[in-house]
């Protein structure tokens, strides 16, 4: 036989390299090289894998590098410095006290193995190799290999491997060789996982205590090992299917017994119990969903069927939720069919509506038709059930029913190309439930399925929400002002490149110094077509709402970060800032003559088109101007800013509106309706000379002051001018308050301050525009910095000086009194 044959035969260079080792070794006990038929046999063992191991691990090996093999079969799959810090633990920790002349190892020891175990570079780390066998099944068939001789080696590292393992999890070690990334340990998991299975392969029993402390431990990470461990026996190389059966039965028997005893006991809640046999039952749940994967579609074994049944009945949270959010999603995405009427069982509890329609939308990235098919027969099943008389139990039935079917609508993804049904037919299917059902809960869980739909498909669904608006009651409307300002957070927070950032609630988002830079999001471009939509007027007041809202939820903190940021850097003040005052609340305004009629025909006597929009909005805009006018305040400025001049003119109109609405009760109290037509004859006779009469349209450079006239020239004609003293009035001053008294007699007298906020910007206007008195100053009250711009003699004129600040420069504040006991 000549070299050329033997490596014919032979055809890899590790099968080679084998063969050499093992003919070397018959040379050196024989001292002469071996016959053909010797030849032929050794070619045979190097071809069978599983008597080439035995050979190589017996007759090539000696006792330390037995061990060395050991050490490197646990952990084959791990990065090299991750299997020397590995296998340092097993040596440091077992096999030194069984053997103390064991020393350190290092890659050195390595060279004698590398027929078996190969040490082959990765890109994902640099200058780093992984472990590596040298044909399947290699751990497995070395275990057995060694089992008959290294048995309790293998058993005694057991312990180790757990603790491995459970460190592995929730930061418990920073050993960063062992798990400095999330990858090192999710590899480890995978890897001790698999070492368990094959010893477990080789002796179920041996690795029973193993299997359960890990089970038992309250990370889920940690009992993923102990169940993909398990689930591994379905294998067909294993075929140790009854072995898990037996165990997993054994545990939910046992464990079930034990929380049951526990409670009695105790008298603790089991719904709430976070005990080790409740993990125990929890991992449980996670094997099932991992065994499940060996069975082929809609042919789940009995066994585990019948340990879903008994999971979903298990009263404790903890093996709820493992059961619900991570066992049914695999197996309803591969055995939905079979599964169905389980399901549709389930769903009457309502614990478990969110987990079934979730487990739904998972199925659909594996058969779309099956889902839909069964949300149709549910569905359908609700429709029939509702036309007939039954009990209640059977109205709770249909109506979690139907709530899973409307959920997992809303839990679908629609955007992967999987399926030719579209986010807009799944918003008309949850729009037929909310028109043809009047359960509240129902209602409750389509307006989370629909608020699921738009934070992800918010354009192409848009213009059906806003149809809905008008379909649902004002309570509902409330929650669609809540998705959509939901939707703008999660808009906002993809846009980038601002000029700084801000956090809120743990979310960072990008701001911009000048509004007018910033990239509009698609919700808020949707609103302002709303706004200008006056054939959908519930639609308008909802998009006027979410305006707020969205001030509420970001705008308002995004604002003082941009004044903050104006007042560190002394630039000048990018905002037009108009009204910034907490008024007292009152009671939600009612629409009616005033506001929905006489109001807007007063604001829009020049700009009759507007009518219709500002009739619908001012009702809301006047609720909130009252309840908070910072909010409303803003809402106009941000319109007033935007490239649609249909909004800044309606920002326009309706801030007129406001004024109006809030000086006409005062008029008619004091003047009846005679004084009423004089102040209509009046604002129409200013109207009329005035070009643009009500529109102010916002500058697009800060002005600077024009001192040759009267600042209330510039200023919009506003019903709150005919009662305030200081629109008649020229500026700038030298001094804006009042002078103190001449005579003695009227001491002591209170001089009322009036204040607005502080910035350089302010100061400067404030002193050349208006009072050339005016200072900055420390409030004693509070410790604020802000700027006294004159001191007056009565509440009344100091209130009045009050509004007029605040109409210029969107702050002013009257402060405590200063006494002054004589005259200067």
């Amino acid at each position: 036989m000549t070299v050329h044959t033997v490596a014919q035969q032979l055809q890899t260079p590790d099968k080679i390299a084998r063969f050499v080792q093992l003919l070397a070794k018959e040379f050196d006990k024989n001292q002469k090289l071996p016959q053909e038929t010797k030849v032929i046999e050794l070619i045979k063992e190097v071809k069978n894998n599983e008597s080439a191991l035995n050979n190589w691990f017996y007759q090539i090996l000696d006792s330390r590098e037995q061990l060395l093999a050991l050490g490197l079969n646990f952990f084959t799959g791990l990065l090299d410095d991750q299997f020397f810090a590995a296998l340092e633990e097993i040596v440091e920790n077992v096999w030194q006290k069984r053997d103390p002349s064991l020393r350190a190892l290092d890659y050195c020891d390595l060279d004698n193995l590398r027929n078996f175990f190969n040490l082959n570079p990765i890109n994902t780390e640099a200058d780093r190799a992984k472990v590596e066998g040298c044909f399947p099944q290699q751990r497995r068939m070395l275990f057995k290999v060694a089992w008959s001789s290294h048995r309790r080696q293998i058993l005694a590292a057991l312990a180790t491997i757990e603790t491995l393992v459970q460190n592995s999890a929730a930061n418990r070690s920073f050993e960063q060789e062992l798990y400095g990334t999330s990858a090192r340990c999710e590899q480890i998991r995978l890897v001790l996982s698999e070492a368990l299975s094959d010893i477990g392969w080789i002796s179920p029993t041996a690795i029973q205590d193993t299997l359960r402390h890990l089970a038992a431990d309250e990370e889920l990470e940690v009992q993923a090992v102990a169940a993909y461990a398990m689930a591994r026996w379905r294998d067909p190389n294993y075929s140790r299917e009854q072995e898990l059966f037996e165990t997993l039965h054994n545990w939910q028997n046992d464990q079930r017994l034990i929380s049951q005893l526990k409670s009695i006991l105790t008298n603790q809640d089991e719904e709430k119990t976070k005990e080790p046999q409740d993990y125990i039952r929890a991992t449980i749940a996670l094997t099932v969903s991992y065994a499940a994967l060996y069975d082929p579609p809609n042919q789940l074994h009995p066994k585990l069927y019948d340990l879903l049944k008994k999971l979903s009945e298990d009263p404790n949270n903890l093996v709820r939720d493992r059961f619900g959010y991570h066992t049914l999603p695999i197996v309803v995405s591969l055995h939905l069919v079979q599964l169905r009427d389980m399901l549709r069982d389930l769903a009457l509890q309502p614990n478990l509506i969110s987990a079934i329609s979730g487990s739904l939308a998972f199925a659909y990235q594996l058969n779309p038709e099956e889902v839909l098919r069964t949300l149709e027969l549910w569905s359908s099943e609700c429709s029939k059930s509702k036309s007939s008389n039954f009990t209640g139990i059977k109205i709770t039935r249909y109506n979690f029913l139907l709530g899973t079917v409307a959920l997992a609508y809303g839990q679908i993804r629609y955007d992967e190309g999987i399926s030719t049904f579209t986010s807009n037919q799944a918003f008309y299917r949850l729009r037929n439930i909310l028109q043809r059902e009047r359960y509240p809960f129902v209602h409750k869980v389509v307006l989370i399925a629909i608020k699921l739909l738009t934070t992800r498909y918010f354009e192409q669904i848009e213009e059906l929400l806003q149809d809905l608006v008008s379909e649902v009651k004002s309570n509902e409307r409330k929650e669609i002002v809540y998705i959509l300002a939901e939707t703008y957070l999660k808009q906002r927070e993809n846009l980038s490149n601002g000029d700084d950032e801000i956090e809120i609630n743990g979310h960072r988002y990008s701001i911009w110094r000048d509004l007018n830079q910033r990239p509009r999001t698609a919700v808020e471009e949707a609103m302002f077509r709303w706004l200008k939509d006056n054939s959908k007027p519930v639609a308008q007041q909802v998009a006027e709402d979410t305006e707020v809202k969205f001030y509420e939820v970001l705008d308002q903190e995004e604002e003082k970060k941009i004044q903050e940021i104006q007042d560190r850097q002394s630039k000048q003040e990018l905002y037009s800032r108009e009204s910034w005052v907490d008024p007292v609340i009152v009671s939600q305004s009612k629409s009616g003559f005033y506001l929905n009629k006489l109001v807007p025909w007063l604001a829009t006597k020049n700009a009759e088109r507007y009518r219709p929009a500002i009739s619908n909005l001012l009702p809301k805009a006047f609720w909130h101007y009252q309840l908070r006018r910072d909010m409303m305040t803003f809402v106009l400025r941000k319109w007033s800013h935007v490239s649609d001049n249909e909004v800044k003119t309606i920002s326009s109109l309706l801030k007129s509106a406001l004024r109006w609405a809030a000086i006409l009760p005062w008029l008619l109290a004091v003047g009846g309706g005679s004084l009423l037509m004089l102040i209509i004859v009046v604002a129409t006779t200013i109207k009329s000379n005035l070009s643009e009469p009500d529109i102010v349209q916002a500058p697009t450079s800060p002005e600077q002051p024009n001192n040759s006239r009267k600042p209330s020239e510039n200023l919009p004609v506003n019903p709150g001018q005919i009662e305030n003293p200081f629109y008649k009035e020229s500026f700038p001053k030298a001094v804006c308050g009042d002078s103190l008294p001449q005579d003695p007699n009227v001491y002591p007298v209170n001089f009322y301050p009036v204040y607005i906020d502080y910035s350089e910007n302010n100061l400067t206007k404030v002193k050349s525009s208006f009072c050339q008195d005016a200072q900055k100053k420390t409030r004693e009250a509070t410790g604020n910095l802000s700027i006294q711009v004159a001191s007056f003699a009565t509440i009344d004129r100091a209130e009045a000086f009050k509004d007029f600040m605040i109409d210029n420069f969107g702050s002013g504040e009257v402060g405590e009194p200063n006494q002054i006991e004589f005259p200067e």
